[in-house]
């Protein structure tokens, strides 16, 4: 059998979002693939065309998150979602401009991309208008942390919102749900970058006394954290995937989220309670105040494992490292 040059760009592993999803699968591809030895931000649109020496004739160049090269090389790259494309002003315009001449061509090349909800999937296809393109859902996975509790968790208080305070995420609708329950609280979970714009938030929006803000929790720590809370709150406009969904469904705290944001609702196993109106935050208050006097857990379908989406991404790895696509 025949051995195949396979390497990874480990710069993506970290904590959260990409950064998870890059150290749960490299973690488990095991020793066929190995890292490549480079320093820099991956999502540095600059580092494509950096120098790759001997790399240029690898058999295949795998990354667990968008970005790729400009190599001989064949790159397969896990593209979670195409929420760049919906930033508007000049950045957005750069970020068309990096998908249309870095992204489209290595994926069309390669002949395949990975995602990780069948969401991203539908949006993939349409963008790439490449029947010749598989697009395979290699799906998504949460810590073995995020477990229902096995003690009774005491009065819950507050609601949940996990992630960062960028437009699409719509932090303010969390916050604006404090209105309309003067009894409830907001724990955020948010980068520490991000601390003094959510507390000025707050404070104009006249809640800050009742919003805290809390950064690099471990997974045990985050795993409490939906434990204690009434309900996560993701009130997204558009996800790739919502991870928090997930963590938080498979710790027995229900998701209230949007129901126009097709991501979350995948992602929280049927364990989610949608909302009608996004901006509407009367809604958001009655349907937290129902999940608090019901207290019944959230039991979703199915967990998904790391192990399973890992699988799925070395199958694709190595079929198409076979190919023989280097130029």
């Amino acid at each position: 059998m025949r051995t195949y040059s396979i390497w990874a760009d480990a710069r993506w592993a970290g904590r959260h979002g990409i950064g998870r999803y890059a150290t749960e699968v490299l973690a488990r591809l095991g020793d066929t693939v190995r890292s490549l030895p480079f320093s820099g931000k991956p999502a540095d649109a600059r580092d494509a065309f950096r120098a790759l020496g001997k790399y240029d004739d690898a058999d295949l160049i795998y990354s667990p998150g968008y970005a790729g090269f400009i190599s001989r090389a064949p790159q397969l790259l896990t593209l979670h979602d195409l929420i760049h494309l919906e930033v508007g002003g000049p950045q957005g315009v750069k970020y068309v401009a990096y998908y249309n001449a870095i992204i489209r061509p290595i994926i069309r090349r390669s002949k395949a991309v990975l995602t990780v909800s069948e969401t991203s999937a539908h949006a993939i296809r349409e963008w790439l208008g490449d029947d010749t393109v598989d697009v395979i859902n290699a799906g998504n996975a949460c810590s073995p942390a995020f477990k229902p509790p096995t003690e009774t968790t005491a009065s819950r208080e507050h609601i949940l919102y996990v992630g960062n305070m960028r437009a699409h995420k719509n932090p303010g609708v969390a916050m604006s749900i404090l209105r309309e329950d003067e009894d409830l609280r907001l724990r955020m979970v948010l980068p520490a970058r991000e601390r003094s714009e959510a507390i000025l938030m707050a404070d104009r929006m006249g809640v800050g006394s009742r919003v805290s803000v809390i950064s690099g929790l471990e997974d045990q720590e985050l795993a409490r954290e939906y434990h204690s809370a009434i309900a996560t709150v993701m009130p997204s406009s558009l996800e790739g995937f919502g991870l928090p969904a997930l963590e938080s469904v498979c710790s027995g705290t229900p998701v209230v989220y949007w129901q126009g944001c097709a991501a979350i609702a995948e992602a929280a196993k049927g364990a989610g309670i949608p909302i009608n109106e996004l901006h509407d935050p009367a809604e958001w208050a009655k349907n937290i105040r129902a999940v608090r006097d019901n207290a019944t857990p959230a039991r979703p379908t199915e967990r998904p494992s790391w192990d399973d989406v890992a699988k799925r991404v070395s199958t694709t790895v190595r079929e198409v490292a076979s190919r023989g696509l280097r130029s």
